[in-house]
């Protein structure tokens, strides 16, 4: 597994330029049948993209991205800003909470920059219920480098200090990284959070609703099984009185007497 699998591709941004800043805005949509799509946009400041920009580099070279290219993540050509900066744009399909989790966790690794994304759809016979939500946490970013052991030995043999190096990346990624996350669930709900170095949010979009047509429809049909239940009772009612007064308008036969 390569370095951007492990640390997650907006960490692995950010420690780059640190110094620098780096923007990322996520958008997490939700559709009614629980499928939806996770929209990145990573923005590098001017300063950050002359900084790779040296000895012949560019943003395509200094960043190669197979590993999210093979894992199916949809990822666009830089655009160039006219102040210099410059956009990445990542897209991905999911379907269910399960795999919404698992491209999160490309994105940010082990670090837990984003993490416990919930996706609740509960449907009865008159109500839908959809939500989506989503923590977003810079109070303490990690790239988590203790955490990854083939990773740490590789730097202790190296001669380096590991606890020291996560705290010193650590304290890179509170300074360069912002993170703004937007929600959208079905019905254009939407909730929209941006959290700086040191803070922590959750970003909840919902929607319950109603279905009053179907009730609407439920009611018709309990109203006409109704009137069809007193129109058979009423028909049966007046074949009974029928064959009573057929009955006392016989001629009673007598039985001779011996």
């Amino acid at each position: 597994m390569s370095k951007l699998s492990r640390a997650g591709v907006l960490v692995l941004f950010a420690l780059a330029f640190a110094g620098c800043k780096v923007n990322a805005d996520i958008t997490v949509t939700l559709q009614g049948d629980g499928t939806g799509t996770i929209d990145t946009f990573v923005t590098l400041d001017p300063e950050a993209v002359a900084r790779v920009e040296t000895g012949g580099r560019t943003l395509e070279t200094a960043f190669p991205l197979d590993d999210l290219k093979k894992s199916g993540w949809q990822i666009s050509p830089w655009q160039r800003g006219a102040d210099g900066s410059a956009t990445l744009r990542l897209q991905h399909d999911y379907s269910g909470e399960h795999e919404l989790q698992q491209r999160i966790n490309e994105l940010v690794g082990p670090t837990k920059l984003l993490r416990d994304p919930r996706l609740i759809r509960e449907r009865s016979l008159f109500r839908s219920h959809d939500e989506l939500s989503l923590e977003a946490d810079l109070r303490h970013p990690s790239v988590a480098v203790q955490q990854d052991p083939a990773l740490a030995a590789a730097l202790q043999r190296a001669g380096l200090d590991v606890k020291t190096l996560d705290q010193q990346l650590q304290t890179q990624l509170r300074e360069a990284l912002t993170v703004s996350v937007t929600l959208s669930a079905p019905g254009n709900r939407e909730d929209t959070v941006e959290v700086l170095a040191g803070e922590h949010e959750q970003a909840t979009a919902a929607r319950s609703r109603f279905d009053t047509g179907r009730l609407t429809l439920f009611a018709i049909a309990a109203m006409l099984a109704f009137l069809a239940a007193l129109l058979y009772l009423s028909a049966s009612i007046g074949a009974r009185r029928e064959r009573a007064r057929e009955h006392i308008g016989r001629p009673v036969e007598r039985t001779p007497l011996m």
